[in-house]
């Protein structure tokens, strides 16, 4: 347990709109029996952030006893590093510091209960200052708010996640590259991308059902997660298409290597009741700085790498040369030599005379 070791006297600023409560054992008590009645999470400590009371509602919301809990700091419920106080005084002064009318001190923790559990509480700290200026107990008044906190957390996971593979979507991805090109862009740095398309997966996806394929998929995102590190980006664009992000990829013998993990990860075939799925696929790489100078570059030049790899036959991975590219566009560019069809006596005839 959390034992208090000293008792800590502060002096507040002067503030004429902090009223000052002399916590005498009168108004202690009185101040008790309104904490009892509350419908909030109430607790009192000392100024040195030793508890001296809880109220029903903490006792049901932590799972610990007045009695019990009563002299220990109220560090205990700090879901942080152990270290880390509840209170931090530089914090609490700050806000009183912006807070004239009311000093009120509000913010929102995350607190641990009597059985492990993690809770967040809305919470409010109000000192209680002597007349000499000094400040006497704390008195903090919460609410649980878990269960928005968790509807939050929900609602941004389904707005950023993939609900198939729980992978990274294009949105999340998106901004995952915008953060690491801006870092690489100030350090003068480098990493690479991938971008990986499944071959033959329409035809699986035909021939056995789109359940089959979701099973594809999902082993897909799980062998792509474990091919990388933890500082990697895995992301599911749409389809059968895939991104990566490798910050620590500053060169092509980096990718390479990336690659090569994950190309020996898909050699193990997918069984989906009696049948066996393989997984090839085509890859994409560009590298920042040299292949691009935005993120939507960065991203398009994968693409195209990607589809030069397909049409070299697939399962593998081409890098971006904007040699290739431009050879390319120019073999397309070139127009072919038109042919006149020849038409028949009637329909010239019907063009001369025509206005």
């Amino acid at each position: 347990m959390h034992r208090c070791q000293s008792k800590i006297s502060r002096t507040a600023p002067k503030r004429g709109s902090i009223q000052r409560h002399p916590l005498t054992a009168e108004p202690m008590a009185y101040l008790e029996q309104l904490a009892a009645v509350s419908e909030n999470a109430v607790m009192i400590t000392t100024a040195a952030g030793c508890i001296t009371y809880i109220n029903p509602v903490f006792e049901a919301l932590t799972g610990y006893g007045n009695k019990e809990i009563c002299g220990q700091d109220a560090s205990l419920f700090h879901a942080g590093e152990p270290d880390q106080r509840l209170f931090d005084y530089d914090d609490i002064w700050s806000a009183l510091s912006k807070s004239q009318e009311s000093g009120d001190f509000p913010k929102c923790f995350i607190h641990r209960k009597k059985n492990g559990e993690f809770f967040f509480i809305e919470q409010v700290t109000r000192p209680f200052i002597a007349p000499d200026g000094s400040i006497t107990h704390y008195i903090l008044t919460g609410r649980d708010i878990s269960e928005r906190i968790n509807t939050l957390h929900q609602l941004a996971r389904q707005a950023n996640h993939d609900d198939l593979t729980g992978l990274s979507n294009r949105n999340l991805f998106m901004d995952r590259l915008s953060q690491a090109f801006n870092q690489a862009a100030r350090r003068n740095d480098r990493f690479a991308m991938l971008y990986i398309d499944l071959d033959g997966f329409k035809k699986i996806n035909d021939s056995l059902g789109h359940a089959a394929g979701d099973e594809l998929l999902r082993a897909v995102a799980t062998r792509l997660r474990q091919s990388v590190r933890e500082v990697d980006t895995v992301a599911r664009l749409g389809g059968d298409e895939f991104a990566l992000i490798l910050p620590d990829a500053k060169h092509r013998e980096d990718v390479e290597t990336v690659v090569g993990k994950i190309l020996q990860a898909f050699q193990e075939p997918v069984i989906w009741q009696q049948a066996s799925l393989a997984i090839r696929a085509s890859i994409g790489a560009s590298l920042y700085p040299e292949n691009a100078t935005s993120c939507e570059q960065l991203l398009q030049h994968a693409d195209k790498a990607m589809y030069q790899q397909k049409k070299a036959g697939g399962n593998g991975v081409s890098h971006f040369d904007q040699d290739t590219v431009d050879s390319n566009m120019q073999k397309k560019s070139r127009k072919k030599p038109v042919r006149l069809k020849r038409l028949s006596p009637h329909a010239s005839q019907a063009a001369q005379s025509a206005p």
